[in-house]
């Protein structure tokens, strides 16, 4: 997803500078948004979603164990 990102990224640059060599503010500040919108997700919630398996992972191991320790499972 990172690699999509930043093929992206790319393309939305030159979005944005050919937007305003055309004198197309609107079109610019569009890719720019665009632009800070990815950053976001790689900078925050990718890194939370990574942290929320992680913990999940957890959690699952200490609930099989304590089934297997109680004879559930």
């Amino acid at each position: 997803m990172l690699r999509e990102h930043k093929a992206i990224v790319t393309l939305l640059r030159k979005l944005s500078a050919a937007a305003r060599r055309e004198k197309k503010p609107m079109h610019a500040r569009f890719a720019e948004k665009l632009m800070l919108h990815a950053k976001t997700e790689e900078e925050v919630f990718y890194p939370a979603a990574i942290l929320v398996g992680e913990y999940l992972k957890v959690k699952l191991d200490e609930i099989t164990i304590y089934k297997r320790f109680r004879g559930y499972g």
